[in-house]
Order: C-alpha cells, then sequence, then structure tokens
C-alpha cells in the first residue's frame, strides 16, 4: 500500500537522485512498523489546533521574547491596506522567527476550516531556527461578495507581505515556503500554482522555496462550489479555473503534498493529490513528491506532518522537507548524462 508514492516511481529513463527520497523512506519505515504492530488508526492528540504551544501574552500586539526558547513574536499585524472593514479586520499574521540569528527560513501557514471557520495559530515545529507567519483569511460569505478568489488573494497577500517583509527580520527571502492543512491546504497550492495572485503584487510563484499542502483539495474546494451555488455532491470531482489541477505545471516551485492514509482520509483527498503531483512530475516537475501517512486521518495527518513526539522514532515531514531542499546542488541523471539541478 506505501509503494505508489510518486517521488518512488520512475519516469522513462530518468529518475531524480534526490536525498529528501532516501529520507523520506527512512521515515515511511516507521509507519511500516506501524501497520506491523497494529498501531490504531485514531491515536490520542489534538487534530491540529494548537493555541496551548504560542508564547504567552496579556498584549496581543505585542512584540515578546521568549529567552528560554530563543524565539521572538509579533501578533496581530495587518498584511494588507485596505478600506474594507471585514478585511482590515481579518487580514492580519502573526509572526514567529529565531532570536539572535540570520538567514533562517520562513513557513507560511493556513489555517484549515473549509474557508468558513478555523482561526490562524502557530504550527509546533520542532525546528526552532524555522520562522513562522500564521495567516487568517476571509471567511467565504455570497452575500458579502467573499467568493473562492477572494480568500485566495488575501492567501496570496499574506504571502506576499512575508516576501517583502522578513528580511526585516533577518530571514531569508529565498527561503519563504508556504504551507497549510485542509483548506489552507488548497489555499497554498492556488497560490503557488496559479500565478495570477502572487502577480498582483509583482512576484511570482517561482520566487517561493517550496510548497507543503497537507491534505489539500486539488480539485475544487467544495466549499468554493457550494458559495457559487453548486448543490452537487462534494465528491464529486470538478476541475475548473479555482482548481489546483488546472494549474499543474512543470515550472513550479518544489512541491511536496502530504495526505492521510485512504482508508482514514477525506475519500478522494488522496488520490486527487496524486494525481496533481503525477500531473506535475510527467509535465517536467523533478520537485514533486507525494507522501501518504499510514494510519492517519484528515485531522492526524496535520499533526505527524508537523511534530515529533518524544515516543516516536520519525521526524516532521516539512520541517525535513525545508532542510533537504536547502541542499542547493541536486544530481540527475538521464542516461548517461548529469545535470546539476540548483534550487
Amino acid at each position: 500500500a506505501f509503494d505508489n508514492v510518486y517521488y518512488k516511481k520512475e519516469y522513462g529513463e530518468f529518475r531524480i537522485e534526490d536525498p529528501l527520497v532516501d529520507e523520506l523512506d527512512r521515515m515511511l519505515a516507521v509507519y511500516r512498523r506501524w501497520e506491523k504492530d497494529g498501531c490504531p488508526a485514531t491515536l490520542p492528540g489534538p487534530e491540529c489546533q494548537y493555541r496551548g504551544n504560542e508564547l504567552s501574552g496579556n498584549d496581543a500586539n505585542s512584540l515578546q521574547v521568549s529567552t528560554m526558547r530563543g524565539l521572538r513574536q509579533k501578533r496581530g499585524i495587518p498584511y494588507l491596506e485596505t478600506d474594507d472593514p471585514v478585511r482590515m479586520k481579518k487580514c492580519k499574521v502573526d509572526v514567529r522567527w529565531p532570536a539572535n540569528a540570520t538567514g533562517f527560513p520562513t513557513v507560511v501557514w493556513f489555517h484549515g476550516g473549509g474557508l468558513t471557520s478555523g482561526g490562524r495559530h502557530f504550527i509546533p515545529l520542532t525546528d526552532a531556527s524555522i520562522a513562522q507567519v500564521t495567516a487568517d483569511y476571509r471567511y467565504l460569505d455570497p452575500s458579502n461578495g467573499v467568493f473562492g478568489a477572494e480568500c485566495i488573494r488575501d492567501a496570496a497577500a499574506a504571502v506576499a507581505w512575508t516576501l517583502k517583509n522578513v528580511a526585516a527580520l533577518g530571514g531569508d527571502t529565498n527561503r519563504v515556503y508556504v504551507a497549510g492543512h485542509s483548506a489552507g491546504g488548497y489555499l497554498s497550492l492556488m497560490v503557488a500554482l496559479d500565478p495570477r495572485y502572487l502577480g498582483e503584487h509583482g512576484l511570482s510563484p517561482l520566487q517561493l522555496a517550496g510548497v507543503i499542502p497537507v491534505s489539500g483539495q486539488a480539485t475544487d474546494h467544495f466549499a468554493v462550489r457550494r458559495a457559487r451555488g453548486d448543490r452537487d455532491s462534494q465528491y464529486l470531482p470538478k476541475i475548473g479555473d479555482l482548481s489546483p489541477l488546472a494549474h499543474a505545471s512543470g515550472k513550479l516551485p518544489p512541491l511536496l503534498s502530504i495526505c492521510g492514509d485512504p482508508r482514514y482520509e477525506i475519500p478522494g483527498r488522496p488520490e486527487e493529490n496524486r494525481l496533481l503531483i503525477s500531473s506535475c512530475r510527467t509535465l517536467g516537475h523533478r520537485r514533486a513528491h507525494y507522501v501518504e501517512l499510514p494510519f492517519c486521518s484528515h485531522g492526524r495527518a496535520c499533526e505527524i506532518a508537523n511534530v515529533s513526539r518524544r515516543t516516536t522514532t520519525y521526524c516532521p515531514i516539512s520541517s525535513l522537507f525545508i532542510k533537504m531542499n536547502n541542499i542547493k546542488n541536486m544530481t540527475a541523471r538521464q542516461g548517461q548524462q548529469k545535470a546539476i539541478l540548483s534550487f
């Protein structure tokens, strides 16, 4: 069941020699041991709501410094200028970054909630050298003219703010990643795959170091369809202009798609993400990867993707992807030739 992850496939005579593949193989070996030991699908733990992991503080807009964890944090920063009171209230980010460090990578994180609920929160990456920008965005609200494109535009504005401001905190603008869970994974895919949204800010998705959707919808998002009056089943796949699959390409930032076990995930979610990665690789994308997490439900996939527990031996896949992608020179073979890939 675990041999169908697409980063292990050969495409014609071409096969990437990617260190990320070897690391993912070692990590998936842990999950295979879980299968052998009969590990249950519903392990105890939070379903990706990590507000308890945030730094304490009474003033949500104050700069907070934690000397114990070596982190700085600022909350409630508007990421765009607008006269719209709804956007003014919703379109804010919280930022957490390493103190006394420079050149660090940054993850822009979008929460889930079906584009109708949820709120920004930090994820407990075990690597404190990675900065986080966690963003809110408007919910779908057809009565006020907020449809799918408006949600995506908010997400793109948050990414643009990060690209333009992370250097002032000491971060590397060439090491900005976009990630999210469920609806947030959908938004991260749309921002990274459809160049029009970052283009509105004079930026390109190719300026991103990578995109890491966790259980994101690759077809038209069911809530986006519902907002525009579509009453078909949410499990009927449709591919339109607001579908990540419609923008599959060989010219995209590095892509790591993570989903839970098809037996416990949202029906069809792993399959459509496999199709997205397969399409991108067939079109020439050399750094598109897909990983399924055995025994993980939709919510658990987010927790496993971002957390490393003391009682287990695996490490966070999203942190691993960021570390491995920092290897600048990757060797590929095509026939007898060798090509050096740089990211």
